[in-house]
Protein backbone atom coordinates (compact mmCIF):
# COMPACT_ATOMS: atom_id res chain seq x y z
CA UNK A 1 0.00 0.00 0.00
CA UNK A 2 2.82 1.88 0.80
CA UNK A 3 4.85 1.62 -2.17
CA UNK A 4 1.80 2.36 -4.02
CA UNK A 5 1.73 6.02 -2.47
CA UNK A 6 4.93 6.72 -2.98
CA UNK A 7 4.65 5.38 -6.74
CA UNK A 8 2.01 7.63 -7.54
CA UNK A 9 3.60 10.35 -5.60
CA UNK A 10 6.71 10.31 -7.93
CA UNK A 11 5.04 9.86 -11.27
CA UNK A 12 4.59 13.64 -11.61
CA UNK A 13 8.32 14.85 -10.45
CA UNK A 14 8.00 15.07 -7.02
CA UNK A 15 10.81 13.41 -6.23
CA UNK A 16 11.89 16.30 -3.51
CA UNK A 17 8.88 15.82 -1.83
CA UNK A 18 8.75 12.25 -1.27
CA UNK A 19 12.45 12.58 0.19
CA UNK A 20 11.45 15.28 2.38
CA UNK A 21 8.03 13.19 4.04
CA UNK A 22 10.70 10.25 4.15
CA UNK A 23 12.81 12.17 6.24
CA UNK A 24 10.26 13.57 8.47
CA UNK A 25 9.59 9.88 9.22
CA UNK A 26 12.59 8.43 10.14
CA UNK A 27 13.05 11.36 12.24
CA UNK A 28 9.87 10.95 13.61
CA UNK A 29 10.37 7.17 14.46
CA UNK A 30 14.19 8.23 16.33
CA UNK A 31 12.20 10.75 18.47
CA UNK A 32 9.54 8.18 19.58
CA UNK A 33 12.38 5.13 19.98
CA UNK A 34 14.33 8.11 22.23
CA UNK A 35 11.06 8.56 24.15
CA UNK A 36 9.97 5.59 24.51
CA UNK A 37 13.68 4.21 26.25
CA UNK A 38 13.03 7.55 28.36
CA UNK A 39 9.27 6.51 29.43
CA UNK A 40 10.15 2.59 30.36
CA UNK A 41 13.19 3.76 32.33
CA UNK A 42 10.51 5.86 34.21
CA UNK A 43 7.75 3.63 34.01
CA UNK A 44 10.09 -0.22 34.74
CA UNK A 45 12.74 0.98 36.84
CA UNK A 46 13.25 -2.32 38.15
CA UNK A 47 13.44 -4.20 35.09
CA UNK A 48 16.80 -5.88 34.68
CA UNK A 49 18.76 -4.61 31.41
CA UNK A 50 21.93 -6.22 30.91
CA UNK A 51 23.36 -3.39 29.10
CA UNK A 52 22.84 0.43 29.96
CA UNK A 53 24.49 3.33 27.48
CA UNK A 54 27.29 5.84 29.03
CA UNK A 55 25.92 8.96 30.50
CA UNK A 56 22.80 8.22 32.62
CA UNK A 57 22.08 10.55 35.27
CA UNK A 58 19.54 10.86 38.49
CA UNK A 59 16.41 13.05 37.86
CA UNK A 60 13.31 12.72 40.73
CA UNK A 61 14.74 9.78 41.81
CA UNK A 62 14.68 8.06 38.28
CA UNK A 63 18.12 6.65 36.37
CA UNK A 64 17.86 8.29 33.12
CA UNK A 65 19.50 8.00 29.55
CA UNK A 66 21.37 10.95 28.26
CA UNK A 67 21.30 10.28 24.54
CA UNK A 68 17.87 9.17 24.38
CA UNK A 69 17.29 12.85 26.16
CA UNK A 70 19.03 14.61 24.00
CA UNK A 71 18.14 12.58 20.44
CA UNK A 72 14.66 13.02 21.61
CA UNK A 73 15.19 16.75 21.89
CA UNK A 74 17.24 16.98 18.86
CA UNK A 75 14.80 15.20 16.42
Amino acid sequence: MFGLVACVTILPGQADFLGTIYAFGAMLSFTIAHMAVVALRIKHPDVERPWRGPGNFKWRGHDLPAFAIFGGLGG
